[in-house]
């Protein structure tokens, strides 16, 4: 007499013979990449969007304080440019340096005649106003101002979200379907 074996989940022979490895795999790439996705999207969002928006916010009440140039130039980066305006400013006795112009990066695209003007209107020995930070007077800005860039670039880290949040339901819908499945000893 011959006895039946039980499909045992561990034994190897049933998993390589079985469509279950296949469609657990399937759904575990799917919940995977919508973490990624999801994780990728969060990251982008925060770094040139939401983090350099809410710096803007918090330096509404910072200081206006005289500067003067002492040097701007344009750093080659990515396709493009970024553009670096350096200046010295004094807060209390102690003389100090700055070197951001924005809180975006003042990244430009290449060929950016909006960067060169920046650059032209910025010479070394120019004075200028710049905002200084009271609680921490090492952290200062020329400009507060938020460039239109900002808009379109949070659509794509929106998108990434928005893909990640869909792929991670349908991977979690079709594991709800397999556990239901399973625990109704194969039948739908």
């Amino acid at each position: 007499m011959r006895m039946k074996m039980k499909k045992n989940p561990w034994s190897l022979v049933w998993i390589k013979n079985s469509n279950w490895w296949k469609e657990r795999n399937s759904i575990g790439t799917l919940l995977l990449f919508s973490l990624v996705f999801t994780g990728m999207g969060f990251f982008f969002l925060l770094e040139f969007s939401l983090i350099p928006l809410c710096q803007v916010v918090r330096s509404r009440s910072w200081t206006v304080t005289p500067a003067v140039v002492t040097e701007s130039f344009a750093e080659p980066y990515g396709r493009g440019g970024r553009l670096c305006i350096h200046y010295e400013y004094v807060w209390g006795d102690r003389k100090r340096q700055g070197n951001r112009y924005d809180f975006f990066h003042s990244r430009f695209d290449e060929g950016g005649s909006e960067r060169e003007k920046l650059i032209e209107s910025h010479p070394a020995g120019k004075r200028i106003e710049c905002l200084v930070n009271p609680n921490n007077p090492a952290e200062s800005v020329v400009s507060r101002s938020i460039p239109w860039t900002v808009w379109p670039t949070s659509l794509l880290p929106l998108l990434f979200i928005c893909i990640g949040i869909a792929a991670g339901r349908t991977a979690v819908r079709n594991i709800r379907k397999k556990l239901k499945k399973h625990l109704n000893g194969g039948k739908k």
